[in-house]
């Protein structure tokens, strides 16, 4: 399938969008424009959906490109728009709020309040060793721990945690974006093996779990995990695990609990990895389990949109704007268009 933003221009500056007027690119996503615009309440940043086999009109706004586009077109529209209703009931303050979406054209818009922010990719990049002092681990991870409880108790996985969709604010605050989303992401070095092929019942929060956890291994060690398959194909021929380096550099270093709670959550294998956010909570803490529970169920991904490891720099609305507050020692990526023949819905 073509990349819809090669085929599909995105709106130039001063055009409208419902009650709002676009006064800035803001992201390219694998298959949507984010803007930064101006409405009825001040600043606020729009993201367009472009569905596949769309074209924009000569008053600007996005249509099927002609009949035999015209169902495909519909059903990624309706998955979209029922993404966004996943994604408003995440209400959470280390997630990134949906306020609303509204209909421009054929197409779907939503509208996500403006915040002056960086990845935490391109925050670990402002650093002088380009990664973050061990004790500083937790407070890594136990907002992005609590992002993660609050979609999974809606049943939902978010499918892609990694430095590009973990946003820092100017007050140093940590947002987790694009939870509710549809697609499933692959990112090489933070996806989980399940992600990589097609066994029902494999994705679940231990997904999230080990996302985050190559996250965190990313932050603490400056240098991008390996990929799962990497890993897989070296351990089945009879070679030594490549997760076990970047793992070592932090035994002794981090506490015990946290670094216990990281190796679990990296397990090839889903069934032996911590399985939720309270068993990775009780693993840092030294707390004993409860009692278990008949697992939840949790929808599959329909399919994958493929990136790579290290995408180009993110464009800012504002390039004057000066680097965030940081509690820190001391969130870089717009991800690049979908791979071709790829469907992320």
């Amino acid at each position: 399938m073509p990349e819809p933003q090669r085929e599909v221009a995105p709106l130039p500056l001063g055009a409208p969008a419902g009650p709002f007027k676009i006064t800035g690119n803001y992201e390219t996503r694998p298959f949507s424009y984010l803007y930064a615009a101006t409405g009825p309440d001040g600043p606020a940043v729009l993201e367009e959906f472009v569905p596949p086999g769309a074209v924009r009109g000569y008053d600007g706004k996005l249509k099927p490109k002609d009949a035999r586009s015209a169902p495909l077109y519909t059903d990624k529209l309706n998955r979209f728009k029922k993404a966004s209703t996943a994604m408003k009931a995440v209400a959470h303050p280390n997630v990134v709020p949906l306020l609303g979406s509204f209909k421009h054209g054929d197409t779907s818009f939503r509208v996500f309040p403006w915040i002056r922010r960086r990845t935490l990719a391109a925050y670990l990049q402002m650093l002088p060793e380009h990664a973050l002092r061990p004790d500083l681990a937790l407070g890594l991870v136990e907002p992005l721990l609590n992002a993660l409880e609050a979609g999974h108790a809606l049943g939902m996985v978010h499918h892609a945690v990694n430095p590009y969709t973990v946003w820092m604010t100017e007050a140093g605050e940590l947002l987790l974006s694009s939870f509710g989303d549809v697609y499933l992401e692959i990112r090489e070095g933070y996806s989980a093996p399940e992600l990589y092929s097609s066994v029902r019942g494999a994705v679940g929060p231990r997904t999230d779990l080990y996302s985050l956890a190559a996250t965190a291994l990313r932050a603490l060690t400056a240098s991008h995990p390996p990929s799962a398959a990497r890993r897989k194909e070296i351990t089945g021929a009879g070679g030594p695990d490549p997760m076990a380096l970047p793992l070592s550099q932090l035994r002794g270093v981090l506490g015990k609990g946290l670094y216990e709670a990281l190796t679990k959550s990296l397990r090839l294998d889903w069934e032996d990895r911590l399985q939720s956010v309270e068993e990775f909570r009780n693993v840092i803490y030294g707390r004993a389990p409860k009692p278990a529970t008949e697992p939840a169920s949790y929808p599959e991904p329909s399919a994958r949109a493929a990136y790579p490891a290290s995408p180009a720099p993110v464009s800012y609305p504002d390039p004057s704007t000066p680097p965030p507050a940081a509690p820190f020692a001391d969130p870089y990526a717009t991800p690049p268009a979908a791979a071709p023949n790829s469907d992320p819905y």
